[in-house]
C-alpha cells in the first residue's frame, strides 16, 4: 500500500504538472520588398500546426513526410488567416512549394520555414491582418518584422490588435 502512494505523489509532482505545462505559441513573420515584390518569411513552431490541425495523419511522432504533405492545407489556412490589403483590396498571397521549406529552432523548438509571395499590384500602402492559430489556446503571438514602404518597424500582434499598421482615422 505504501508503494501505490509513493508512487501516486510521484506521479502529481513530477509527471503530471509536465503534462499540464503551458506551451507559448509564437510565430515570426518578416515582411520585406525585393525588386519591387513583397515577400514574407512565416516561421510557424511544428506544434502550433499540429494544434490546428493542419498536419495530415496526425501522430504521436511528426516527421517531414507529413508535414511537407500538409501544402494544401497549409497554403488554404495561410491564404484564410494572413490577409495583406492594398488600399483595400486584397493582395495575392503565393505559399512556395514544400521544396523551398526549411527547419530551423528557435528557443529548443522546431520551426517551418514557408516563403510566401504577395502581389499587391505595385500598390505602396499595405496592411496586414493577422488572424492564425489564435484558436489553438495558448495565447499566441506573432513577432512581426516590416520593412516595405519606406517603414521600418517591428509589432508583436497578438489577439487583441491584430492588424499592423493600424492608422486610425
Amino acid at each position: 500500500m505504501r508503494t501505490f502512494f509513493i508512487s501516486v505523489i510521484i506521479h502529481l509532482f513530477f509527471v503530471a504538472p509536465a503534462a499540464y505545462a503551458h506551451k507559448f505559441s509564437t510565430a515570426y513573420l518578416d515582411i520585406s520588398e525585393k525588386n519591387a515584390q513583397i515577400q514574407l518569411l512565416y516561421k510557424v513552431a511544428i506544434h502550433d500546426l499540429a494544434s490546428a490541425n493542419l498536419l495530415s495523419e496526425q501522430t504521436n511522432q511528426i516527421s517531414w513526410k507529413q508535414i511537407t504533405a500538409s501544402y494544401e492545407s497549409i497554403a488554404h489556412y495561410i491564404d484564410s488567416q494572413v490577409k495583406l490589403n492594398s488600399e483595400g483590396t486584397p493582395c495575392a498571397l503565393v505559399l512556395l512549394p514544400a521544396t523551398t521549406w526549411q527547419v530551423q529552432h528557435i528557443q529548443q523548438q522546431p520551426y517551418v520555414l514557408l516563403q510566401i509571395t504577395a502581389d499587391c499590384s505595385n500598390n505602396p500602402l499595405v496592411q496586414l491582418s493577422y488572424n492564425a492559430l489564435f484558436e489553438t489556446g495558448h495565447s499566441h503571438k506573432l513577432l512581426l518584422s516590416w520593412n516595405i514602404n519606406n517603414l521600418k518597424a517591428n509589432a508583436v500582434l497578438a489577439e487583441d490588435e491584430r492588424i499592423f499598421p493600424n492608422v486610425k482615422d
